[in-house]
């Protein structure tokens, strides 16, 4: 069963972070992106190798949630950003009508509580090796890996199953039903997309993209 958030602080962050998100939105970066924004961190872009390291450099006490906007990456440096954020007990977001699929899924079910935007989409399908003539073929050593990740956050071997079904070049949407049926329990935040524009009038230069060097 899917607990309401209407709790004002988690909105109040909410309504702040579409700001960023729309600044970010504007860039060509092909990599992750890092910002603060009040006691959360926001997560924009493709995740590559030790993008977990320069996470890491970006928390401080303060941090309470993790903002996520991502279509995934490296699997096994979002599984170590999840593990991060499990034992720290943040909390992760997925704004409403935004998308975070394959790796960065990973990272969403991490937390503490997982929460969504009534139109946010989640996605996850099997890991894959890409060889120089673009032939895909599945990652079973990374989908094991995604399995003990899984289990290591307290999800059943079912979670596990479903994570990695979808095969590589497709993707299987999270849906209230699947998630009900596997136990993956998340939070409904409010949609306050109707305030866009008028947020927009007020926004700031961007924040500075990027805290440590790869």
């Amino acid at each position: 069963m899917h607990k309401i958030f209407g709790n004002l602080h988690i909105a109040n962050i909410l309504i702040r972070v579409v700001v960023n998100f729309i600044i970010i939105l504007g860039s060509k970066a092909h990599s992750v992106t890092f910002n603060y924004y009040d006691n959360g961190i926001v997560i924009f872009g493709e995740i590559l190798p030790k993008d977990d390291k320069v996470f890491e450099s970006f928390l401080n006490a303060a941090t309470k949630t993790i903002f996520l906007s991502s279509i995934g990456g490296h699997p096994p440096t979002a599984m170590a950003v999840g593990k991060i954020i499990r034992n720290r007990h943040l909390s992760t977001v997925v704004v409403n009508n935004d998308i975070c699929a394959s790796s960065c899924a990973l990272i969403w079910l991490a937390g503490q509580p997982a929460l969504l935007g009534p139109d946010s989409k989640i996605g996850l399908h099997s890991a894959y090796l890409k060889y120089d003539d673009n032939f895909i073929e599945e990652d079973k050593v990374t989908n094991l890996l995604i399995r003990d990740y899984l289990n290591w956050l307290g999800y059943s071997a079912n979670v596990a199953n479903y994570a990695t079904q979808a095969a590589p070049n497709s993707m299987k949407w999270l849906s209230q039903e699947d998630a009900d049926n596997l136990h993956i329990a998340y939070g409904i935040i409010p949609d306050e997309n109707a305030r866009k524009a008028t947020l927009y009038d007020t926004i700031p230069q961007p924040f500075v993209r990027s805290k440590v060097s790869r």
